[in-house]
């Protein structure tokens, strides 16, 4: 069977098991390439498998998979922990991000290393998993910013030529951390997104729903680069930017305490308590100090 696309999504904190292989857990190393080998290590001692579509869980993977399915594409997951992995294949339950404030991220700041440079000890293959994936096929990618400069270096590698069938799904932030040669691949979906009927979500997300958007309402995929981003701006120029109203500001403790009482109502899901925080309880929490704080608060919850 031939492969007519592929789908690249980025890996989420939400996960189904609650014994994880924990990043947390590694001795203090002295170089990038030993913490990547300590790493591989503690993964391989795992025990129990099961495959990355069911593993990972939330609305940026539900809509990944709709897209992939509407499409008869296989997708993919770009992990901080386990690198390009395919949806159906076996993998560990771990808990190993870049994101802002978590262990992995101290310890790339003590090594003087970026999220870049673990991504290409971490994956270490040639050519790189991500920019030879698209060069095999025509490729839809949907990476918020952080995963962005994950994958940076390894997007660099992707030909003028190949760039021809890639599309990117991102957020204005995530654009810049796009390498400059691809920068016509970044679609130009843009907050007025959120006023689409259907479309509205969280930051988090915003990339897979652009990515739904696209594939779904405009049928763009197989639209040249130039007429694919003609149709985005055209389907956008009608619509409003959503005015956000200001919540009510309440310090980190205040806020872990709504957390905390409403942890079981929304399944610990940090799109649906984010949610409640910003259209129920209308409590001011911006995007990242969010996710430190369910971060932090999810790591307490599964002890």
């Amino acid at each position: 069977m031939s492969v007519t696309a592929f789908i690249v999504t980025s890996c989420t904190q939400r996960k189904a098991a609650r014994e994880r292989v924990d990043v947390a857990r590694l001795p203090e190393s002295a170089t990038l390439l030993r913490l990547a080998q300590a790493w591989r290590s503690a993964l391989g001692e795992a025990s129990a498998y099961t495959s990355a579509e069911n593993l990972y869980q939330g609305r940026s993977i539900q809509d990944t998979a709709a897209v992939a399915a509407a499409l008869g594409a296989h997708w993919y997951v770009v992990s901080a922990g386990l690198g390009l992995i395919r949806s159906d294949r076996p993998v560990p339950a771990y808990e190993c991000t870049v994101a802002a404030g978590t262990d992995l991220d101290r310890r790339l700041k003590a090594l003087d290393s970026s999220s870049a440079q673990w991504w290409n000890v971490l994956t270490d293959t040639t050519p790189a998993p991500l920019s030879g994936l698209i060069a095999k096929a025509p490729t839809l990618l949907a990476l918020p910013s952080g995963y962005l400069r994950l994958v940076r270096d390894d997007l660099a590698q992707v030909t003028t030529a190949k760039a021809k069938s890639l599309r990117i799904f991102t957020s204005s932030a995530g654009a810049q951390c796009v390498p400059n040669h691809l920068q016509r691949c970044v679609m130009p979906y843009d907050d007025r997104l959120e006023s689409v009927s259907g479309y509205a979500g969280t930051q988090a997300d915003f990339a897979q729903r652009a990515l739904r958007h696209f594939v779904e309402v405009l049928r763009a995929t197989p639209m040249p680069l130039d007429e694919a981003r003609a149709a985005v701006a055209a389907s956008l120029a009608s619509h409003r930017r959503r005015q956000r109203s200001m919540g009510q500001r309440m310090t980190d403790d205040e806020i872990l305490k709504v957390l905390t009482a409403q942890w079981t109502r929304h399944e610990g899901s940090s799109t649906k308590l984010l949610r409640y925080l910003r259209d129920e309880a209308r409590i001011s929490c911006e995007q990242k100090r969010f996710s430190r704080l369910w971060q932090g608060l999810s790591a307490e919850m599964r002890a």
